[in-house]
């Protein structure tokens, strides 16, 4: 009798949820974006990541029947499209379900006070690329690489240089080779003293090789002498 008494419990909740439950009914229309409703492929509504579903007819209706009173996310699950979600709130007191706007990861509290209207009439936002074609050869690239930069300029001192030196006036060209002759002088004597700096430190070593390996002491020969 008590099992009887709960399975009639149960078949009465059931149908009042049933009662008070309410079915989401829209409609997908072409766009710029979208303009040939049969260009979705294989497409269907969801609410709450596939809690309840629905799928989408040729000519872009959907039907998400017996959806009990709470808050769902409803989402447009197309291959090729993207479609903004919307909040859904089915409502014990009214039959006809209420429509929001949502932004992924803000809060469902409070809810906005602006609603849309019903039955659903959605638009696709944009068209999905998961292929980015190969970047074509582009010399504006190469040219604005900073290497390239480098080359040139270097290019460019190396071609002009000659040019320069031959329209500058003669004091200044005799300054530049007086200025390359000193150079050319300190370069010479930082040779010559490096040169010298190796050759004594190389005599140096030489005799202190020599201090090393000369003959040792014969305090043993006299040792073997005696004992002789």
């Amino acid at each position: 009798m008590v099992h009887f008494h709960v399975r009639l419990a149960y078949l009465i909740g059931s149908l009042a949820a049933l009662i008070q439950a309410v079915d989401i009914k829209g409609t997908i229309v072409p766009n710029e974006i979208l303009k040939d409703i049969k260009s979705l492929g294989a497409t269907k509504v969801v609410l709450d990541d596939g809690r309840r579903s629905g799928a989408v007819t040729r000519n872009g209706h959907f039907h998400i029947p017996h959806v009990e009173p709470g808050t769902y996310i409803l989402q447009v699950l197309a291959p090729q499209y993207h479609f903004e979600p919307l909040r859904i709130d089915v409502l014990e007191s009214s039959d006809l379900p209420e429509v929001r706007s949502y932004t992924p990861g803000t809060p469902l509290d409070p809810p906005s006070m602006f609603t849309l209207p019903y039955p659903l009439t959605l638009q696709a936002r944009r068209k999905l690329d998961f292929f980015v074609p190969e970047a074509s050869f582009n010399i504006l690239g190469m040219l604005q690489n900073p290497m390239m930069l480098m080359m040139g300029v270097t290019a460019l001192a190396v071609l002009g240089l000659p040019y320069m030196l031959k329209n500058l006036d003669p004091e200044t060209m005799k300054d530049i080779n007086e200025s390359q002759q000193m150079m050319a002088k300190m370069q010479n004597n930082l040779d010559l003293s490096s040169g010298l700096s190796g050759l004594l430190s190389s005599a140096a070593q030489a005799a202190q090789g020599e201090v090393g390996s000369g003959p040792k002491p014969a305090s043993n020969n006299k040792g073997k002498a005696k004992r002789r």
